[in-house]
């Protein structure tokens, strides 16, 4: 039974179903004291990303029953600005805007997808104002008595397919959350690292 507190914290996460960037300022501690102390919000590419992605949200006008067009976004860029920690605020928003969402947050490699990706994705569990909603392991995400129904679960690209490229592996990070629920958007979000 949900309490009075979280019908409240529900239907504000209803409100950010088109806008992940609302989302990420308002569930993440932003400026106050603890490990975000020293930050006001995302960088401003992440903002720009973020805002690029709420609209496409609302401009493909998902009414719950017919399919739209999937999101497809890439951003070139080097190592350590951030792309892990977009990923994972996505899986967050995913998960506490969308009921029953089921998807995937992948990686080139396994070394990769645990100590960069899904270690972003525990990091801002612990901080996140939904995190009493979820559980975490070291490889699934669940909502708490849905862990079947509504979760995240982590791949690496080596267990789909152990003969991808390397140039392939090197260019692509996907992260694809879904669902199978029909009034929940369909989407996959990917991040291309800049070749050098």
């Amino acid at each position: 039974m949900l309490t009075a507190a979280d019908r409240e914290l529900s239907r504000d996460m209803a409100r950010f179903y088109d806008d992940p960037l609302g989302f990420v300022k308002y569930v993440f501690p932003w400026g106050r004291p603890g490990l975000l102390a020293k930050h006001t919000g995302p960088d401003s590419w992440q903002e720009e990303f973020l805002a690029d992605l709420g609209a496409e949200v609302k401009a493909r006008k998902f009414d719950g029953h017919t399919a739209v067009s999937p999101i497809r976004m890439a951003v070139a860029s080097g190592h350590g600005i951030g792309k892990s920690t977009v990923s994972a605020w996505l899986a967050h928003w995913i998960m506490s805007t969308r009921p029953r969402a089921k998807g995937t947050m992948t990686a080139n490699t396994a070394a990769q997808l645990q100590n960069k990706t899904w270690a972003q994705l525990q990091y801002w569990h612990k901080l996140s104002i939904t995190r009493h909603w979820f559980e975490i392991s070291t490889e699934k995400m669940w909502m708490r008595d849905q862990k079947e129904a509504w979760f995240v679960s982590a791949a690496s690209h080596e267990e789909k397919n152990p003969r991808l490229s390397r140039a392939n592996m090197r260019l692509t990070r996907l992260a694809s959350i879904s669902s199978t629920n029909p009034q929940v958007y369909r989407t996959r979000f990917s991040t291309l690292r800049k070749v050098v």
